[in-house]
């Protein structure tokens, strides 16, 4: 099984419609190349997430996930992405995460100690 990770540095909004489904879209760039795509369809029309040949992935969710993604790129940073998919490109595991930060990182600003 193979792993890559992903920095999202910037990101595009899409939204359209594919034939009779109706499809909102991120389009993630990791430095001056595209890195992937995360697509967010209806209930019961989400296709299998997969690598393409060109190693760009294609994350795909439920509708109702969009908001609190889309809020993950805009506030927070770094943003990575992490695939690991099989030898047919199937990605077996996908999965949005932050850098580590430091609690409380809003906190504290103009309290007495």
């Amino acid at each position: 099984m193979a792993m890559k990770t992903f920095c999202v540095d910037r990101y595009k909004i899409e939204h359209f419609a594919i034939g009779d489904k109706q499809v909102n879209r991120i389009s993630c760039e990791c430095g001056e190349s595209g890195a992937g795509v995360i697509n967010f369809y209806k209930n019961g029309q989400i296709p299998q997430s997969t690598m393409g040949c060109s190693k760009h992935f294609s994350l795909n969710y439920e509708n109702n996930r969009y908001q609190e993604i889309i809020e993950t790129l805009r506030y927070e940073k770094p943003v990575y992405i992490v695939v690991a998919w099989d030898v047919k490109n199937i990605i077996t595991t996908g999965y949005i995460t932050t850098n580590l930060e430091p609690i409380g990182e809003q906190e504290g600003q103009g309290m007495s100690a």
